[in-house]
């Protein structure tokens, strides 16, 4: 395994142009490199960051030609980041399955890493949201497992927001309300990085997705938190950048809107999503909209 990092970062350096000259200095040697690349030697942690500075290459670009290379979701954010396509006719079931059953057998080794089993969860609550009978393979005792986890990690990262967005929806109400404090509490964040703002977007989409599900059960139950997401909003709207989450999750408010007898301020908001989106050439998402506002007003949109 060790061999196929510097065989890999040895075509990235080569790619870009760069001679083991130009990329060593003071702090790695050219032979350092060079045994490296040829998988004769490890490096450290500081050192490799150094020399994917010096080529240009961020970690995160680096493990995906990892993952690339051995045809497996090497990382867990990976499989995770599976989800947009998995969604679309199940593209992905087989590698995310093969991915679960490669972490079972690690953990048949490892019973004591708790960290793997929270993997297996999470990769089970991401088939779940397209096909609903996988939630029979999630029991109480791994819905815990994630809660347990979700609300004593002091600092939430990238991981576990992906967490909270593919399991949020396999939780009852009280808990929902628990994990979605730490998830709008900015003190819940060490650092406020990019990709965590746009987690924390998509976070937002699932969470007003799972809302919707326990509103058509009971309203009285979900408007409260629908209605603290649109006083948090105001003051921390969704950036115009995140585009598509700023979309879904306005629609899902319109829909919520619509529900509790707002109609008109419901059907206007849900039109002007489907309508932008159009505008936009983003017919994909606008028709799947499209057939959830036909399904909640029971009406057609193509015929208002």
């Amino acid at each position: 395994m060790k061999r196929i990092y510097g065989t890999i970062f040895k075509e990235l350096r080569l790619n870009k142009g760069y001679s083991i000259k130009e990329i060593s200095d003071t702090e790695v040697s050219k032979a350092t490199i060079s045994k490296f690349e040829h998988g004769a030697a490890m490096i450290s942690i500081d050192k490799f960051f150094r020399l994917l500075s010096n080529i240009n290459v961020s970690p995160g670009e680096f493990t995906l030609y990892v993952e690339e290379r051995l045809d497996i979701p090497y990382s867990f954010s990976s499989a995770t980041n599976n989800f947009s396509a998995f969604q679309d006719k199940q593209k992905n079931l087989v590698k995310v399955e093969k991915t679960i059953k490669r972490l079972e057998d690690q953990i048949q080794k490892f019973p004591e890493r708790k960290f793997l089993r929270i993997q297996i969860i999470n990769l089970k609550a991401i088939i779940s949201q397209a096909i609903p009978d996988y939630k029979d393979k999630i029991d109480a005792r791994d819905r815990q497992v994630i809660k347990q986890h979700l609300l004593v990690t002091k600092n939430w990262n990238d991981f576990e927001l992906r967490i909270y967005c593919s399991t949020i929806h396999l939780f009852d109400l009280p808990t929902i309300e628990l994990l979605t404090h730490k998830l709008l509490n900015p003190f819940n964040y060490r650092l406020i990085t990019p990709d965590i703002k746009w987690m924390m977007s998509v976070a937002l989409v699932n969470l007003t997705d799972a809302l919707l599900i326990r509103g058509a059960e009971d309203l009285t139950e979900s408007t409260p938190y629908f209605k603290q997401i649109i006083r948090y909003l105001e003051d921390h709207p969704i950036p115009n950048k995140h585009i598509a989450e700023k979309a879904f999750v306005k629609f899902n408010i319109g829909s919520h809107y619509y529900l509790i007898n707002q109609t008109e301020r419901g059907l206007e908001d849900m039109r002007e999503v489907i309508q932008g989106l159009s505008l936009l050439g983003c017919d994909e998402w606008a028709n799947a909209l499209i057939l959830e506002f036909d399904k909640l007003t029971k009406t057609s949109y193509l015929e208002l």
